[in-house]
């Protein structure tokens, strides 16, 4: 008897069957409520999301599922497909981190006897629970599994296993060092004529992307790294920071009386680091030269 909680795809044959019964392919064939499922001309499914229109994964003939989804999609959809992504196939996503994510093979878990008796996400949570760090693989774009055995095809090392305490030691010092300088510019005031200039051009409303004001690109990523690696705060990038604080209060779109401060651009700065820690410390080294240019 098939189980709630068991996925719908296992394989590519059973992939090729369910896609079968699709009455209009060109729109794909929904699976559970937020993916749908496509057919490529060279027989590839793509698992698309319903209503973000992200291509998550692809399925090949030879039974070989691909990540294939960039991890700035995957910040916008990561509490969908870690509620559900188990339910369409056998593998379950995973937070280990802000910005990181572990991918958990589950072929073992739903063809066990175990899984038999349980009946709610307690039990499940118990069965699979000790092997989320035995046999999770670190996620990026381009991680291939085989989906019937679960077995990694081209897996990176443990990130904690490559870590580089020099380096880590160096990039703590270069963004601490940066940070101060910031602070430094929002006493002085500087914060406040850049705050002032935007509320009299609106230029965060009319013209910046919002990808662009939360680092999302990478273009813009490898900006902000360069800055905190040689510990300069060229006034564009402080715009940005101002622009994305000014964004986040919404004052564009519903006229609010007050107007942002130094302190509010300051935290919008914080929250920006953090969300982009485990990238900036790649891109420094602090995990080794195999996350260094990593997708």
């Amino acid at each position: 008897m098939t189980n709630d909680y068991e996925p719908m795809i296992k394989d590519y044959l059973s992939t090729a069957e369910l896609f079968a019964k699709c009455r209009k392919p060109e729109k794909g064939k929904p699976i559970r409520t937020f993916m749908r499922l496509f057919k490529s001309d060279d027989g590839t499914f793509v698992f698309r999301m319903t209503y973000d229109n992200v291509d998550v994964c692809t399925l090949t003939p030879d039974n070989v599922l691909t990540f294939v989804i960039t991890k700035e999609d995957a910040r916008r959809v990561a509490n969908t497909l870690a509620i559900g992504m188990e339910r369409v196939v056998p593998f379950r996503w995973y937070r280990k981190s802000t910005g990181r994510w572990k991918i958990v093979p589950m072929p073992f878990y739903y063809h066990s006897s175990e899984f038999d008796n349980l009946h709610h996400w307690t039990g499940m949570w118990e069965i699979h629970n000790k092997y989320i760090n035995s046999e999770s693989e670190e996620f990026f774009c381009g991680l291939q599994f085989n989906i019937e055995t679960g077995i990694p095809i081209n897996p990176l090392p443990d990130i904690e296993e490559t870590l580089v305490l020099e380096k880590r030691r160096l990039w703590h010092n270069a963004i601490r060092k940066w940070k101060r300088a910031v602070r430094v510019r929002g006493k002085i005031g500087a914060l406040d004529k850049l705050i002032k200039e935007e509320y009299a051009t609106k230029t965060t409303h009319n013209r910046v992307h919002f990808d662009i004001l939360r680092f999302n690109t990478d273009d813009q990523l490898d900006i902000l790294y360069k800055c905190i690696k040689n510990n300069e705060h060229p006034t564009e990038l402080l715009r940005l920071f101002v622009q994305g604080a000014i964004r986040d209060r919404g004052y564009y779109y519903y006229g609010g009386s007050n107007t942002c401060d130094a302190k509010e651009v300051l935290s919008h700065m914080d929250t920006i680091l953090n969300n982009h820690s485990l990238e900036l410390r790649k891109l420094y080294g602090v995990f080794g030269e195999e996350f260094t240019n990593d997708t």
